[in-house]
């Protein structure tokens, strides 16, 4: 019986795939058990873990003993094990189902890792400058380029010790830390990032508009339909996101594609985003404790935005690409 289920996930609570897994499970009903696994401090490259999921990603989710990874396939997981009144997937092949299927896949291709990064280093491209207050110096170009350098010579490290199953994910993960510095100081490709969510937001913003027409004296509708699904998943952890960096207002606001901006603020009112919200309060928490605790209360001087440490602290500081902490 589904009920009876030992349901964990594996995960970090800043991770900004880890979000699309909880909004699931808590869209859904299902109870679950929490391992937070804090890669602030490497825990994602412990053999356990690499063990439960060889790429060394969050999140993960184990029922009963099996492990699912990549956030969109737990999601499937998900939706089809626990037979609840909520269906988030629609099957393909119908026109909801499909257009879901396409939503979500758009949606997941995007480099978000880039866009994070990209405009903390670039901040001058920041449509919101207050977000700025976020990212404390050590956030700086150096900073970022430094950080993922030293990455991938931690994770040599660990490769030296590694298992013969775990070599060839930990080389990968070694190579694309050695890479990402550049990738994300490189302005130029963070405009073409930018620039192409402009043609996403488009497409967001007529199939709104297509949903209204497709569903007249309906008060509630989604992205897709009237109820929420995956798909409204996948744009809320991507608006969540660009609001938190400074970009929302580019692309959604009162006057920029207000059906956008409206369909945002009901999903924010959504209770399973009000759940996510005070998880990630929650981690603000700890990382502040953490903080307090290892440097003392020199940590005040960061000011108001200490809670933050930078932003990324708390919202998954090592966890914004596929290839490497998150999927």
């Amino acid at each position: 019986m589904e009920s009876n289920m030992k349901v964990t996930l594996h995960y970090f609570p800043g991770s900004f795939f880890s979000h699309r897994v909880l909004l699931a499970l808590y869209e859904k009903h299902v109870k679950f058990d929490e391992h937070i696994v804090n890669i602030l401090l490497g825990e994602q490259l412990k053999p356990d873990f690499l063990k439960a999921n060889n790429k060394g990603n969050v999140p993960v989710l184990e029922i009963d003993g099996t492990f699912y990874s990549e956030s969109e396939h737990i999601i499937d997981v998900v939706d089809q094990t626990f037979n609840t009144a909520v269906k988030l997937v629609p099957e393909v092949g119908t026109s909801v189902g499909d257009a879901v299927r396409d939503f979500r896949k758009l949606m997941y291709e995007i480099p978000i890792d880039q866009i994070t990064y990209g405009v903390i280093a670039n901040r001058h491209v920041m449509k919101d400058p207050s977000c700025s207050r976020h990212f404390p110096p050590t956030f700086s170009r150096t900073g970022i380029r430094n950080k993922f350098l030293g990455e991938a010579k931690k994770i040599k490290v660990i490769l030296d010790a590694s298992e013969p199953g775990m070599r060839e994910a930990l080389e990968k993960k070694i190579q694309i830390a050695e890479t990402r510095a550049e990738v994300f100081l490189d302005e130029a490709n963070l405009i073409k990032n930018l620039d192409f969510l402009e043609t996403l937001f488009d497409k967001i913003n007529d199939r709104l508009e297509q949903t209204k027409r497709e569903n007249p004296g309906v008060q509630e509708t989604w992205l897709v339909g009237t109820s929420f699904t995956a798909a409204d998943i996948s744009a809320l952890t991507l608006f969540y996101r660009l609001e938190f960096v400074g970009m929302a207002p580019r692309y959604f606001s009162d006057s920029v594609r207000p059906n956008v901006n409206e369909y945002y603020i009901r999903m924010l009112a959504r209770p399973s985003m009000k759940k996510l919200n005070a998880k990630v309060d929650e981690m603000k928490k700890m990382f502040i404790k953490a903080k307090l605790k290892s440097v003392g209360l020199t940590v005040l001087k960061v000011g108001a935005c200490v809670g933050l440490v930078g932003g990324l602290g708390y919202m998954g500081y090592k966890v914004f690409t596929r290839g490497s902490n998150s999927s």
